[in-house]
């Protein structure tokens, strides 16, 4: 038996189509961002760092800039989260530990290309627990446009490389965790969250976990101006302005939406390098990216769109 979803009040319909650009714009901008992860952990590897000693120095930096931002707000004891939200961003930041650690042993693992393509298969993930747990099953054209956009992503990133089966358990785990992620976010975001502060509150409780991790086993940290200058341009790019940019449009939109204009994320790691690092972009990878932004552009245009049957 179908039921009928209630109609908006119009006014809150125009809100929501004027806030769909921004929110767009916001998620492919945090893509961008997050895009420099692979290449700069990479580099810090090479310099003599491990999983543990990466993260601790990463996400420690961040919660510690993160909370001189906000230190005059906090001082005037004004809330870090909204009522209620306290609970679901401690179970936030614990998938979040298990996310970035996962992702970067499989990074340890596998070469960058198909560790980013097992990270995002993640939109399936949150299409899954979004019509599971919340209800909100994908659109017709949501649904159509998945599958099209995830083979953009495949043909961009390309399948060779290093794969190893424990690199794609962690990089499947990655995936997993990232979704509950989302949709844990998205939950918090919909009752009043503040995406800095949020941002802030998961960041400090990650790097506690990783302190305590590499005071318990051991961690090593890069050395030499160029291990610590990738772990720096993480920290403010991959980290935080990624993040922040991240949750400012997933409050703007529905979390499969937003998941899946995060799938920009590979075409601008491809982008990055060519332009960066003066890596070629074959046939194969230039047909993806243009697959992955031709899907994404129907994804977002305003209209109608009625959940699959």
């Amino acid at each position: 038996m179908s039921t009928t979803p209630s109609r908006l009040p119009a006014g809150a319909v125009a809100r929501t189509r004027e806030a769909a650009p921004w929110g767009a714009l916001l998620l492919v901008a945090g893509a961008a961002a997050y895009a420099s992860q692979p290449t700069l952990g990479k580099i810090a590897y090479d310099h003599g760092a491990d999983t543990v000693g990466l993260l601790t120095v990463r996400f420690g930096a961040a919660a510690l800039l993160l909370l001189a931002a906000l230190a005059p707000s906090l001082l005037r004891r004004e809330r870090l989260l909204p009522r209620g939200g306290a609970g679901l961003v401690a179970l936030a930041t614990v998938v979040y530990v298990g996310q970035s650690y996962t992702f970067f042993e499989s990074l340890a693992r596998m070469d960058a290309a198909p560790t980013i393509l097992v990270l995002y298969l993640y939109p399936l993930f949150v299409a899954a627990g979004s019509a599971l747990v919340l209800r909100r099953p994908l659109t017709r054209r949501q649904a159509l446009l998945l599958p099209v956009t995830l083979l953009g992503v495949a043909l961009s990133v390309g399948v060779t490389g290093r794969v190893t089966a424990d690199g794609v358990a962690f990089g499947l785990a990655s995936a997993l965790f990232y979704a509950v992620f989302f949709l844990l976010s998205k939950a918090v975001l919909d009752r009043g969250g503040e995406p800095l502060r949020m941002t802030t509150a998961v960041y400090a409780g990650t790097a506690v976990a990783y302190l305590a991790m590499a005071l318990g086993g051991g961690a090593a940290i890069p050395h030499g101006a160029a291990g610590w200058s990738a772990v720096g341009v993480t920290v403010v790019v991959g980290t935080i302005a990624s993040a922040v940019l991240v949750l400012l449009g997933l409050r703007r939109l529905p979390a499969p939406t937003a998941s899946m204009l995060m799938l920009t994320e590979p075409v601008a790691a491809i982008a990055l390098a060519a332009v960066a690092l003066g890596e070629p972009i074959g046939a194969l990878q230039a047909l993806g990216a243009a697959i992955v932004v031709g899907s994404l552009l129907l994804l977002t245009r305003s209209g109608p769109a009625r959940p699959p049957a």
